[in-house]
């Protein structure tokens, strides 16, 4: 079926078995076969199965209400894998093509299921679709009614996806990313290295996505015209990269540019490698897109390159 050549879509037709029947067969082995020992081959299997059902034609209606039906059951039964949430909400965006009506559908399986973490999966899934350009009724009320609470987890796994989710929304709003960057940046700072990880990278995409201007409130005097106006470069090349990297929403909200790469740039001096690499990624990052203007951060990185402790961190390295 993957070889293109003269007949081969007829070929195709000829052993495709019909969509429905296909359906009940790829039901009965996800949710009725007995797994044994072999469960890897069983899962890898299974996802094939689903996978397939996305080259078929949905103009059967009968077939294509049948698929949306398998994909909403197996995506609220326990017996499926997390592992699966990403391919089936790939075969669900084939079957719902309506944006807006796939979210709402979405947020009803996520009301009915009770695993955090197979939520969280299947809204971070959803939100891969790069139609999703802004947030609408039911993802701000999925954002602050399920996806901050989960931030707030005992269990670092369900923190983690959290902060990946709420940076999926975020990146929809500069709003609500305004809103909730001293959450990110508290996690950047205190959580346990996964979840400080999954912070660190969701903060630089929020700065790489809305620009680092959209978090600068500084307010520079116009003295020829008597106004305010923005000075976001000016305002970033000021970072005191020495000061203590603490952060309150008044400090927010008059720096917050500064504030934010100060902080991601006092974790250049902790000890764990994986932190120092995906901050020094990130600054980087904004350096190249011109979204900081500072000689002495980029002095500082320069500093980490030629540093013989840092010789042996060859990722590290390497960025620079």
């Amino acid at each position: 079926a993957d070889q293109k050549g003269p007949g081969s879509e007829e070929h195709l037709e000829m052993i495709l078995p019909e969509l429905t029947p296909f359906c009940q067969y790829v039901r009965r082995y996800v949710l009725e076969l007995e797994k044994d020992e072999e469960a890897v081959n069983w899962e890898f299997v299974a996802k094939e199965l689903l996978s397939m059902t996305t080259i078929y034609d949905l103009g059967d209606e009968v077939g294509r209400q049948n698929l949306c039906r398998l994909v909403k059951d197996l995506l609220t039964s326990r017996k499926t894998p997390v592992t699966f949430i990403s391919t089936l909400v790939t075969v669900f965006s084939k079957v719902e093509k309506n944006t807006q009506t796939r979210i709402y559908q979405v947020a009803e399986i996520i009301s009915k299921l009770k695993d955090p973490m197979s939520c969280l999966g299947l809204l971070v899934a959803t939100l891969q679709d790069p139609s999703i350009t802004q947030l609408n009724n039911t993802l701000s009320t999925l954002l602050e009614e399920f996806v901050i609470i989960s931030v707030q987890s005992e269990l670092p796994a369900i923190r983690k996806e959290a902060i990946t989710a709420l940076a999926c929304c975020c990146l929809r709003s500069v709003e609500s990313a305004r809103q909730h960057l001293p959450l990110l940046l508290h996690a950047a700072q205190m959580d346990v290295q996964e979840v400080r990880i999954a912070a660190i990278i969701a903060v630089v995409d929020l700065m790489m996505n809305h620009g680092l201007s959209s978090f600068i409130t500084c307010l520079e005097l116009d003295l020829s015209g008597g106004d305010y106006s923005v000075n976001p470069r000016r305002c970033a090349d000021s970072v005191d990269i020495h000061r203590r990297a603490t952060l309150t929403q008044s400090v927010l909200d008059t720096q917050g540019g500064n504030s934010v790469v100060a902080i991601l740039t006092k974790i250049l001096d902790e000890p764990d490698l994986e932190l120092r690499t995906e901050v020094a990624e990130g600054l980087c990052k904004l350096l190249m897109i011109g979204d900081i203007n500072s000689p002495k951060l980029l002095g500082r990185l320069l500093l980490i390159w030629y540093n013989p402790m840092t010789e042996p961190d060859s990722k590290l390295r390497h960025i620079q």
